[in-house]
Formats: C-alpha cells, sequence, structure tokens
C-alpha cells in the first residue's frame, strides 16, 4: 500500500472533549541526512509529520548532517539533542550503509 493511500489517525489528538482546549503535545524529533538529496527527503518527511499530526503536537525538529558529527562540539550538542528526543530518524541512500563517524556518534 502507497504512503498516501493509508487511514493514518493523528496520535497526538486527545480522544475527549474539544482538543482547542488541551495543550499540545510536544515531539522532539533530530533528523540527521548525509546530503542534499537526502536533506529533502527528510523535508518532506517532515512536512508529511506536521500535516498528519496538526495542531495536536508541537513538533520540534532539529537537524544534523552526518560530515558534522567530525566535530567534537556537535558531537556533544547532537547526542544532547538525540538524548532529548523522542524520535530519530536517519535520511541515507538505501544503497549505502551509515558512515563511520554515524556509526561512532550512535556507539558512544
Amino acid at each position: 500500500m502507497k504512503p498516501d493511500a493509508m487511514n493514518v489517525t493523528p496520535v497526538c489528538v486527545p480522544e475527549w472533549g474539544d482538543s482547542a482546549s488541551v495543550p499540545p503535545v510536544t515531539i522532539k524529533i533530530v533528523i540527521l541526512y548525509d546530503d542534499d538529496a537526502s536533506r529533502q527527503r527528510a523535508l518532506c518527511g517532515e512536512k508529511r509529520l506536521v500535516s498528519l499530526l496538526g495542531p495536536a503536537c508541537d513538533l520540534q525538529f532539529v537537524w544534523w548532517r552526518f560530515n558534522s558529527l567530525r566535530h567534537p562540539e556537535t558531537v556533544r550538542r547532537a547526542s544532547n539533542a538525540a538524548e532529548e528526543a523522542q524520535v530519530i530518524i536517519f535520511s541515507v541512500h538505501a544503497s549505502e550503509d551509515l558512515p563511520k563517524v554515524v556509526k561512532d556518534w550512535l556507539e558512544q
């Protein structure tokens, strides 16, 4: 089934009362990407999430390019963001393995 054809119910919409009176659920999302093409693909995914989850969710995105993980300060900041995140997304090319710098970051 194609993703656009799926019947998806927003997960953040409360099941009780008027959703306008309920504060939005905050979801922190870290997106790591390889290059411009994978960043563009992840941007499409971000827009899709925002449209599916609507105003009931406060989606907070943090973006990191794989190459930026070569710098110790960036590694620290990305690690802190990932620890606080509820979702971590990797945007990569299907034919490639994760770069060593990303694997090293994951193992720390």
